[in-house]
């Protein structure tokens, strides 16, 4: 990878820093110091909904604090966060935003752009239309915003696929495979035994042979209501069935509430570290209904098959998912859910070959891989220069 001619200021703006993407700041400062790039970031603080999941890693990794207001126009929430202060202060080259229509800021910035003095301004996110419920007019501005940025970050192939189709330069575009810090979670899950998962079976009084785990935001966006209707009707066929909920979120009273009134579910709270172990090793398959992401490099480090719906909500990452190899689809109707769930439960040698398949899908998906690749796509566009 060759040196930038001169040495730059990089600004990563993020709505608030989630666990799953602490880990890739030091590698992408490490490393572009190498490359004469100095990286800030700036972020702002969870919004309700996000707040909820109880992700937010507080300050630690946030070198240029945000502030923001929140407004409603129209039923869309849409927040603007106070950039131009941070743009005096910093004085950044280049700018990497999240690609969100209702980030304001973002606007700004990419308006901004167009003068010579203004720094550079990439997106970086999903790609495609990442909410079922937005309008044709979101997605066309959507589409239109991203076309005024100086380069693309997209987290996947089909997210590439989808700017360029869109009218975005196919060589000002980079592939991240978006993911999270698999060696960290491989090591915390090989460390724990058969009798950690006996014991906390015995706890919580469960059959790991007939578990299934969800793990993800409590929330509507990803189907827990859904979730909990599958589980009882998965109860009425196997009776042994538990379904395990890891996660925080602003429906965490009704899957508490089903739980003490009988419901075959256990409440696991927001899950991290060692008790993230020891759930996926307490579960046969991840049952994900609605809106796969990350969850998916769950699924591939423990070596776990996700279940899950052709439901039309799902992020990018949901293409690492291939049916009857590390996954089962199904229609998104809760009768045929609950069959499959009980069908590959009920099918040892097909659990194990779903669940080999998962495991051995992680190739390429290192979070070090995806630093790597980020880290060539900024000095790609460093020394493109301005379009």
């Amino acid at each position: 990878m060759g040196r930038p001619t001169t040495s730059a200021r990089l600004l990563i703006v993020q709505p608030y820093i989630a666990e799953y993407r602490a880990p890739l700041y030091p590698l992408l400062k490490e490393q572009l110091h190498e490359q004469q790039i100095e990286l800030s970031v700036a972020a702002s603080t969870p919004t309700p909904t996000n707040g909820a999941r109880l992700d937010d890693t507080g300050p630690v990794h946030v070198d240029v604090p945000l502030t923001e207001r929140t407004l409603t126009v129209a039923g869309r929430r849409l927040v603007r966060r106070r950039i131009r202060p941070v743009l005096a202060q910093f004085k950044p080259d280049l700018i990497i935003a999240e690609q969100a229509v209702k980030n304001l800021e973002t606007f700004q910035l990419l308006i901004r752009g167009g003068s010579e003095a203004a720094p550079r301004v990439a997106l970086w996110g999903q790609g495609i239309d990442d909410d079922a419920s937005d309008t044709g007019l979101v997605a066309t501005v959507r589409s239109t915003f991203t076309r005024r940025a100086d380069w693309f970050f997209a987290y996947t192939p089909q997210g590439r696929n989808h700017v360029i189709d869109h009218g975005f330069p196919a060589d000002r575009v980079t592939i991240l495979h978006n993911t999270m810090d698999l060696r960290a979670l491989r090591a915390k899950l090989e460390l724990i035994t058969d009798g950690d998962v006996e014991n906390f079976a015995r706890q919580l009084s469960f059959e790991p042979q007939t578990a299934a785990l969800f793990i993800g935001g409590v929330d509507e966006r990803k189907g827990i209501r859904f979730l909990l209707d599958v589980a009882t009707r998965i109860r009425t066929r196997m009776p042994t069935f538990t379904l395990l909920i890891g996660g925080a979120g602003d429906l965490t009273h009704e899957v508490v509430a089903a739980e003490q009134a009988g419901a075959p579910v256990r409440y696991l709270g927001r899950l991290d570290g060692a008790r993230k172990a020891l759930a996926l090793r307490s579960a046969q398959v991840l049952t994900i209904p609605e809106w796969v992401g990350l969850v998916a490099v769950d699924s591939f480090a423990a070596g776990i098959p996700i279940v899950t719906t052709d439901f039309s909500t799902h992020s990018t990452e949901f293409e690492y998912l291939t049916p009857n190899v590390n996954a089962v689809i199904t229609a998104h109707d809760p009768q045929q859910y609950a069959d499959s769930v009980v069908a590959l439960l009920n099918d040892r040698p097909r659990l194990r070959t779903l669940q080999s398949g998962a495991a051995a899908s992680s190739d390429g998906l290192a979070i070090e891989d995806m630093a790597d690749r980020f880290v060539a796509g900024i000095v790609a566009w460093h020394d493109a220069g301005r379009r």
